[in-house]
C-alpha cells in the first residue's frame, strides 16, 4: 500500500505530529498518505517498541473522540439545511439523499467513539436485581466467626 517512507527511526517530534494530527481528526490511512511521515507499519512498530509514544498516541485517540463530537454537531448543523429545488415546483425542499449521508456519517463517528471510550461514549447498561438476595452464606459467617470466639475464650 505505502511505498518505501522515511523516518522508520523513532523521532520524538515525528511522533508528536502524529499524534497531533490523530488528536485533530486524522486518520492513520490519512498519515499513510502524507509521504512526508511514517508509514502505518512503521507506527504500529513505534507503538509496540515505545511505551512513551503508545502512552501519547492513547491519549491523542481519547482527544479524537472529542474531536468527533464537535464533527457531529457540525454534520447535524449541516444535514439541517440540507436542501435543494424542486424542479417541478421551483421550491426548496429537503435534500432526503443528503440528510441519510450525514446520518450515516454520524452514526459511522458514533460507532467509533463507542468502541474506543465504551465507558465515556458507550451505551448505559442499567442491571435490575429481580430475585431474593441469599444472605445465607454472611449468616454462616457470622456464626463461624462467633464459634471461633468462643473457642479461644
Amino acid at each position: 500500500m505505502s511505498k518505501y517512507k522515511p523516518k522508520t527511526t523513532y523521532i520524538k517530534e515525528v511522533a508528536a505530529k502524529i499524534c497531533e494530527l490523530i488528536a485533530n481528526g486524522a486518520t492513520l490511512v490519512d498519515i499513510d498518505k502524507d509521504k512526508s511521515l511514517p508509514a502505518r507499519s512503521t507506527i504500529f512498530t513505534w507503538l509496540k517498541q515505545q511505551p512513551e509514544f503508545e502512552a501519547m498516541y492513547v491519549r491523542a485517540r481519547e482527544m479524537q473522540s472529542e474531536y468527533y463530537v464537535d464533527e457531529i454537531v457540525r454534520l447535524g448543523e449541516e444535514a439541517e439545511q440540507a436542501t435543494l429545488i424542486d424542479e417541478k415546483t421551483g421550491r426548496e425542499k429537503v435534500d432526503h439523499g443528503l440528510v441519510q449521508a450525514k446520518k450515516l456519517q454520524i452514526d459511522s463517528l458514533k460507532w467509533i467513539m463507542c468502541h474506543r471510550a465504551p465507558k465515556k461514549f458507550g451505551p448505559r447498561v442499567e442491571v435490575e436485581h429481580t430475585g431474593d438476595v441469599n444472605v445465607g452464606i454472611i449468616e454462616r459467617l457470622e456464626r463461624a466467626k462467633n464459634r471461633k470466639k468462643e473457642e479461644t475464650d
